[in-house]
This record gives C-alpha cells, structure tokens and sequence, in this order.
C-alpha cells in the first residue's frame, strides 16, 4: 500500500467513525425527546398495526448502526467478516425503509377513506419494487469488495458501484407516487371545504412526505457523485431521518385522535392504524 492511499484510507475510517458516533448520539437524543409520547403510545391497551410498524420502524435503526459501528471497528475476520456484517446492514436497512413506507401506505389508505383500490394501487407497486430491490442488493452485495483495513481494523471499500442508485430511483418513485396521490385528495379536500390550502396542507402533512422524497432523491446523487464510503454514509444518514420522520408522523397522528377538530378540518380516524 503506497502512501496515498494509506492517508486516504486513513481519512476515510476516521471519517467514518466520527459520522456514526454522531449519528448514534442523534439518534438516541430523539428518541429521549419523545420518550413520554412514545411510553403512551405502547401502553395502549390494544396493539394496532401501526403501532407494530411504529416499533419495527422507530428502533431497527438502533441495529443498523450497531453493525455500521462493528464494521468500523472490526479487529479482525476470525467470527464474523465484512461481508456479512454488510448483509446485516442491508437487511436491517430493508427493514427500516419496508416500515416507514409501510405507514405512508397505511396514512395515505387512511386519507382516501379507506379504499380498497388505493391500498391494492399501493401494495401491487410496493411489492414489485420490492422484488426489484431485493434483485438489485444481491447483485451489489455479491459484486462487493469490502476489505478489512491493517491500520486498526474497520471493513472498507475503494471500488464504486453505482448499481446501488437503482434501489433509491425505484423507492424515490414509490415515495412519488405516494405523494401524487396525497395531493390528488388534498386538492379534492380543499373543493369539497373550501379552506385555506396552506391549512390542509398541513393537516395533511406534506412536509413529511415531501421531506422523504428529497432525501430519496438526494441518495441518487449521492450515489453518482460520492465515493463508495461517502454514499454509504448519506445512505445511513437518509435511512435515520426518514425512519424519524415518519415515526414523528405517526406518534402526531396519534395526539390529534384525542384532539377535537378544528373549525373548517376534518379529524382522521385512524385508532385501528
């Protein structure tokens, strides 16, 4: 190993381990935030599906960075190796994103009162994404290089594969469609009442759909103009915020049942979700 890329390495894992303490730190700092809200929320008498994909999707990130920190301090590959701490990372990243799009689904089912041809709309191009996905991560992970480094240990990778892209396009596109058919019932909610638009906006909470489909389509660039590692750390670093994105929505959802509705709203209903 010639110099530079020692000191390019180097930098890389000591990028890296500064990013994840940070992000962990974040993270667990949300989560004592709303600690009261989400103590309420379990101790409901009955569990409801969005209650399970609340759990799921709120506290799957903790694994995640659990094994993007092992990775980072790998001493060496004798019980486990790079390749399948990367599997892990990538099923406890699966199932972070199949939670938090699975409460956008369930939101926006709510949203349209409850139509079956919305939530069949929904899930028939949930699941064949998810299929696409799944094809595209083992092709990635299969042609993968992840090495363990020999200054202290850590999994790294000085290849870029930009086939990795095809997943955030297709999870981007998902999370479009999601927010096209949310504004499709915004615009019917703001002809049927009449309110301001800026109000049902709101109620409705664009923001957050908005939100995860700009990380979304920041990931792809990401993908196109950073290195391997650096688009590894936006990736996690976009996983975190839209898992705590949607939980926030959902635990704001909950808060508003027991609410009265405002003069000129509506209050969803959405005890069984």
């Amino acid at each position: 190993m010639d110099s530079q890329t020692f000191i390019h390495l180097s930098t890389i894992l000591q990028s890296q381990n500064y990013f994840f303490a940070s992000l962990v730190a974040s993270w667990v700092y949300d989560c004592f935030l709303i600690l009261d809200q989400e103590v309420s929320l379990i101790h409901r008498p009955r569990w409801s599906k969005g209650t399970i994909l609340y759990i799921t999707t709120r506290y799957m990130p903790a694994l995640m960075l659990s094994v993007h920190l092992c990775m980072n301090y790998l001493p060496n590959e004798k019980f486990v190796t790079c390749k399948l701490l990367q599997s892990m990372g990538y099923g406890a990243a699966g199932l972070c994103i199949t939670g938090a799009e699975s409460i956008f689904i369930l939101r926006t089912y709510a949203l349209w009162g409850q139509k079956k041809s919305i939530l069949v709309l929904m899930v028939s191009t949930g699941l064949c994404l998810t299929i696409l996905n799944v094809v595209i991560i083992l092709k990635v992970w299969d042609q993968s290089e992840l090495r363990l480094s020999d200054i202290g240990g850590g999994c790294y990778s000085l290849s870029h594969d930009t086939k990795a892209a095809y997943n955030w396009s297709l999870i981007a596109a998902f999370e479009l469609e999601i927010m096209v058919l949310t504004m499709i019932r915004v615009y019917w909610a703001y002809r049927e009442r009449g309110c301001r638009l800026l109000n049902i906006l709101l109620q409705h909470n664009i923001f957050y759909f908005g939100t995860g489909l700009t990380l979304s389509v920041l990931n792809l660039l990401a993908f196109e103009w950073l290195s391997f590692n650096s688009s590894n750390m936006f990736v996690t670093f976009q996983i975190v915020m839209h898992t705590i994105l949607v939980t926030r929505m959902h635990l704001r959802f909950c808060n508003t049942v027991c609410d009265p509705p405002e003069p000129g709203t509506t209050s969803l209903s959405i005890d069984k979700y």
